[in-house]
């Protein structure tokens, strides 16, 4: 449902948490990996940006694990930009339409991590699909990371000759496609799941 039909973003964001229960589990799995790789990696003060940042819960948790870390965010929704500057106080936010290619010469790249909670489906389909994929490999350091919670199934009530959602695989391809490497599928729970990959070394 729209955020217009609920009284404020916390609500609408419980709504998608009831109606998708999995995305509790594979909000903290995207906190898991980020700092599990900001421990590999030594990176003391890590850059990350969020595409996508609804009511800023996963952003509010990096805030708490990595207190030295370099904030940043992207919504559509203006209620939402002004609600996570609230809540998380110091994180960087820029109101854009992740269709549109200016997002990426907004923000402060590069980063070492970015990441998004199901919101790509609503880009429109395989291209713009590709195309956020390719933005976000010229907006991520070479060794950045790249993590992608989404529907891996179609819905009822979905467009078979306009697909949305993909399966694991398509992402794979799309991912492989553009030069990004080391593929992983790190968690499925339900319809969603989480995947990420890494920009390699040495691409400038």
């Amino acid at each position: 449902m729209p955020l217009a039909d609920f009284d404020g973003p916390l609500d609408w964001a419980r709504d998608l948490d009831n109606r998708w229960p999995e995305r509790l589990v594979l909000k903290t799995t995207i906190v898991d990996v980020i700092t599990a790789e900001v421990a590999r990696s030594k990176r003391d003060t890590p850059k990350i940006l969020e595409l996508g940042i609804g009511a800023g819960e996963v952003l509010e948790s990096l805030a708490r694990a990595l207190p030295r870390a370099a904030l940043a965010g992207i919504d559509l929704q203006p209620s939402l930009i002004t609600y996570v500057s609230g809540r998380v106080p110091g994180c960087s936010l820029f109101e854009h339409d992740l269709n549109d290619d200016a997002w990426s010469d907004s923000v402060d790249a590069p980063f070492d991590f970015v990441y998004s909670l199901q919101s790509f489906h609503d880009l429109g389909g395989r291209k713009a699909l590709e195309n956020v994929y390719r933005r976000i490999f010229e907006a991520l350091e070479p060794g950045g990371v790249i993590i992608n919670v989404d529907f891996v199934e179609p819905q009822a009530h979905d467009d078979p000759a306009d697909p949305r959602r993909f399966p694991v695989d398509v992402h794979q391809d799309c991912l492989s496609r553009i030069g990004y490497v080391e593929f992983r599928c790190v968690r499925r729970e339900g319809q969603l799941a989480c995947m990420s990959a890494r920009r390699a070394e040495g691409i400038a």
